[in-house]
């Protein structure tokens, strides 16, 4: 068989068939033909590519990326709605939106002008606000609501980290600050394309109008805005005043527990000129504008740099990159939990929150440690310069201390309980850093790879370190192994060799913390010095603005009875004097002379309150006569205002021999630390201004309390800072008796806040009414109307809450304000602190009984008439709520609350009597008399103005 006859046998596919096919077209004598063949052999190689094509991909699918967690966290902000808030939380905003209303800075607007603020030497600086905002959006506005009514605050930044929830200008209404010429704050928000957490702080900083920033969260309400701002001009503010150094400083508030972790979180190394501290910003915190542009150039240049989750938590790296130790004051925060949902720290579900603080504390300060190693090296390779790492000692460690309860004064002592971390450099000699985790006290001796990259980049950079002990004898951040709970843990060890100590936490929180000298809660708190006081150590105030100061009341232990000069040389071995300091700064500090003897009240066997009468300082009063020049007319002239007021500790004025006794006495009284002779125990600083002009605020509350005895007033303020006050709210009346015209509305706003407040407790009852009964025994022995009806208020306080929480169930107006407002329109006047107490019959006589017999006036006699009619003294006619009853009708008087009230109280005890009674249209034929209506009067403006005096 031939080929020919072989191949027809084989199968032609279709391919072939194709392929034969324009192979001979393309080469066929037919031009058509052949250009046909072509176009097909064109579509042939397109389709036979695309097919190529297709098949890769379908084997080799395109890898999707998976989203990190920072998209996942703005995924869900994105998603995120908030729930409702719970009863708690609509309380909480309510107290709040109160406790803001009641706050106004004492700074004088006229200081703030854009054409003052750019005057040379002026001793006040502008503020920019920066308030990080994330989901609370209840909570930004309270803290924008706050902040703006202070004169320094010209200027608002809101970064917004919450990425697909844009705000704008419009969302928020910035007013000026209270009684103010001042224009509101300029308000700018950022819209952050994406969480940036704290790093939004400094961004929003460096674009700041001003030179220097204010620092808040919006979960925080900082009320010591006037304080915290008075300390930062004084220490931190760059200014050149006391304290101040080139560059300023960080002065900030915390809770006291955390004020004593931050304390342990200092570093020192004299070596490289480390000199450093930690501090949390978002509660309050005030600091110059070119520490944060700087810390943005520190990122840049940092030998190694941060991870985008460390460059976030900027916190934790800003203070220490400082190289300076903040300024902190310890009180008690008010946080803002006023919305529902998941609020809290964003990425905090799932993560050790506190594990990437102790870890990024650790690199911080390793970074800066390489750094000023780096910047101090001899090499010249080296070219980096103290900038932006600072090189220069930080100033002196201020001595105001805390913040007053009022946010007038400020807390200042010599006595601290805290090592400084130089204290360590002992400690570090004898064990070496890194050697307490080596044997295993902090988990074994885990690798430390983070310190092999340091030490990595100085072999790079040429510079040497070496791991001998004598050669590497202070705090070194760089050696392996080393932690901070180890720095932690050798603070706490302090003292075990003889040194000084560090002080016990619960101590300290309960004790020690300074803002409890000036919390305004008397003798049911106290601060105690952690050693006995030496000669020249102090204690006292800074007033944030100057006041004329007549006299100064102390208490604390018993030798504060021995004022220079009046001394009892019964009472203890030491002895004290008063110096202050001209509200305009000038003369320094000048000793003060006392009037008269100290007036001394003993509370207890260890405490006592001492007042003393301050001798004025007068300046010559000069007026102008045309043509004449200046002329005194006044050779005494006025009294000076004071700035600050201190009591210094002073050896007592004796022969020899009576020192050497004193002498070797002392170390008897060391060893029983309880006992007030051997330390400042118990000093709770009332330093209260029952000062004779504490302005005019005070005044009302002053005319009131007229005839009262300077102990009945010391019991009162005492009072101020138990537990009763806690529950009664009554740092709310403060706005009652500082109202310059109609009560009506700061009552309103009061009701509000105690009846949303849990009921008092029968110990805190029978504390408040026992102090009442020992400090006013001679006022309640006459049947002083203030003080006895104040006294029957607070005995029964928890029934009297039951009345004046009544309100009308039909639109929640509240019973006492619903009468007031009645009683102001039928006179035609304001109802004024003064006019409750002094109505003339005339006018009472003219009030038709439809405005004063209404369902309001009937529940509040069936809930108060039983409380409080045995309040009043037996030389009062009849009390208020008899007197009532008889004008309106016997029906009054029949134990039932009118079924169209209701009860605002938060208690969870049920309201007596309130079954369902028809409203009655009544009237009587009885005059209400005067005397009632003072006693009335008494039991509101007894309370309130002895808080006014607080």
């Amino acid at each position: 068989m031939t080929t020919q006859d072989i191949l027809p046998l084989v199968p032609a596919t279709l391919p072939v068939v194709v392929l034969d096919f324009l192979l001979r077209s393309l080469t066929h004598t037919n031009p058509t033909r052949r250009r046909s063949a072509l176009v097909l052999f064109v579509l042939l190689l397109i389709l036979s590519s695309r097919s190529l094509f297709s098949l890769h991909a379908r084997l080799n699918p395109p890898i999707v990326p998976q989203p990190s967690l920072y998209d996942l966290e703005d995924s869900l902000a994105r998603t995120y709605v908030p729930s409702p808030p719970t009863a708690q939380q609509q309380a909480n905003h309510a107290r709040l939106s109160s406790l803001i209303s009641s706050r106004k800075s004492a700074y004088s607007h006229a200081r703030f002008t854009h054409s003052a603020l750019r005057g040379d030497g002026s001793p006040v600086v502008g503020v920019t606000a920066v308030v990080l905002h994330w989901k609370r959006r209840k909570g930004l506005e309270l803290v924008l609501r706050h902040v703006a009514r202070y004169p320094f605050i010209r200027e608002i930044i809101v970064w917004n980290n919450r990425p697909g929830v844009d705000l704008t200008k419009e969302d928020f209404t910035i007013l000026p600050p209270p009684d103010s010429t001042l224009p509101p704050a300029s308000l700018r928000i950022v819209n952050s394309p994406s969480n940036v957490h704290d790093a939004g702080k400094h961004l929003a900083c460096s674009m700041a109008t001003y030179s220097h920033c204010y620092f808040n969260d919006d979960d925080w309400l900082n009320v010591y805005m006037d304080t915290t701002y008075t300390k930062y001009l004084e220490c931190c503010a760059g200014q050149g005043v006391t304290g101040g150094s080139e560059g300023g400083r960080i002065s900030s508030n915390t809770l006291p527990i955390i004020h004593l972790e931050h304390r342990r979180w200092r570093f020192s190394n004299p070596d490289i000129d480390l000199h450093t501290g930690f501090t949390w910003l978002g509660t309050g915190s005030f600091a110059p504008r070119s520490l944060s542009t700087r810390f943005l150039t520190q990122q840049s240049v940092s030998p190694i740099p941060l991870s985008r989750s460390q460059s976030l938590t900027a916190d934790m790296f800003f203070s220490l990159w400082a190289n300076t130790y903040p300024e902190q004051m310890p009180n008690e925060l008010v946080g803002v939990d006023v919305e529902g949902g998941e609020v809290g720290w964003s990425r905090g579900e799932g993560v050790d929150q506190w594990a990437v603080v102790y870890s990024n504390i650790r690199t911080a300060l390793r970074t800066l440690s390489l750094t000023l190693s780096l910047s101090t090296s001899s090499s010249p390779s080296n070219s980096l310069t103290p900038h932006p790492f600072p090189l220069a000692p930080p100033p002196a460690e201020s001595l105001t201390r805390a913040p007053c309860a009022n946010d007038a004064c400020l807390f200042v002592t010599s006595l601290t309980p805290f090592p400084g971390a130089e204290e360590l450099r002992g400690s570090y000699e004898e064990t070496p850093a890194g050697e307490w985790e080596k044997r295993g006290w902090f988990g074994g001796g885990k690798k430390d790879e983070e310190a092999r990259e340091f030490e990595r980049t100085m072999r790079r950079s040429g510079v040497e370190r070496t791991s001998g002990r004598d050669e590497r004898p202070s705090f070194d951040p760089l050696a392996r192994g080393w932690s901070v709970r180890e720095h932690e843990a050798r603070f706490n060890s302090l003292g075990g060799g003889g040194g000084r100590a560090f002080p016990d936490e619960q101590w300290w929180v309960k004790n020690g913390s300074w803002h409890l000298a000036v919390d305004g809660r008397g003798v049911q708190t106290c601060w105690e010095s952690f050693r006995p006081p030496e000669a020249d150590d102090h204690f006292g105030l800074t007033l944030v603005t100057p006041r004329v100061v007549k006299d100064l009341t102390l208490t604390g232990s018993l030798d504060l009875a021995n004022v220079v000069g009046w001394e009892d040389v019964t009472s203890g071995s030491e002895s004290w004097e008063v110096f202050s300091v001209r509200g305009d700064g000038t003369g320094g500090w000048e000793p003060r002379s006392l009037l008269s003897a100290p007036r001394i009240v003993p509370l207890d066997a260890t405490t006592l309150s001492v007042t003393i009468s301050l001798e004025p300082i007068l300046t010559p009063t000069t007026y102008a006569l045309e043509d004449e020049g200046n002329i005194e007319i006044d050779e005494e002239g006025r009294e000076v205002a004071i700035r600050k007021i201190k009591v210094v500790m002073a050896t007592r004025v004796r022969s020899t021999s009576h020192r050497l006794v004193l002498v070797s006495l002392a170390p008897l009284a060391l060893p029983s630390l309880t006992c007030a002779i051997a330390m400042l125990a118990r000093t709770a600083i009332a330093l209260t201004a029952a000062l004779a002009a504490t302005g005019a605020h005070a005044q009302s509350a002053s005319s009131l309390l007229s005839g009262l005895s300077s102990q009945c007033t010391s019991a009162a303020t005492s009072l101020l800072g138990s537990d009763f006050a806690s529950c009664s709210q009554l740092s709310g009346l403060l706005s009652v008796v500082t109202a310059s015209g109609s009560v009506v509305d700061p009552i309103n706003n009061w009701l509000g806040s105690v009846c949303s407040a849990s009921n008092c407790s029968t110990a805190a009852i029978q504390n408040a009414t026992s102090v009442i009964d020992n400090g006013c025994s001679s006022e309640l022995s006459s049947g002083q109307a203030i003080v006895t009806t104040a006294r029957a208020v607070v005995a029964n306080f928890n029934a009297v809450k039951e009345g004046i929480c009544l309100q009308y169930s039909s639109n929640s107006t509240f019973c006492i304000t619903s009468l007031l407002q009645n009683v102001q329109s039928a006179t035609g006047q304001q109802i004024s602190l003064s006019t409750l107490t002094s109505l003339s019959a005339s006018t009472l006589q003219s009030i038709p009984s439809s405005s004063v017999c209404t369902d309001c006036a009937h529940g509040l006699v069936t809930k108060l008439g039983s409380a409080l009619s045995n309040g009043t003294s037996s030389s009062t006619e009849s009390s208020v709520f008899g007197a009532i009853s008889s004008y309106c009708g016997s029906s009054f008087a029949d134990g039932q609350v009118p079924s169209t009230l209701k009860e605002a109280s938060s208690s969870n005890s049920s309201s007596s009597g309130n079954s369902a009674v028809d409203s009655k249209s009544l009237s009587g034929a009885v005059s209400l008399g005067v005397g009632s209506w003072k006693v009335a009067g008494a039991a509101l403006a007894g309370v309130a103005g002895l808080v006014a005096l607080a």
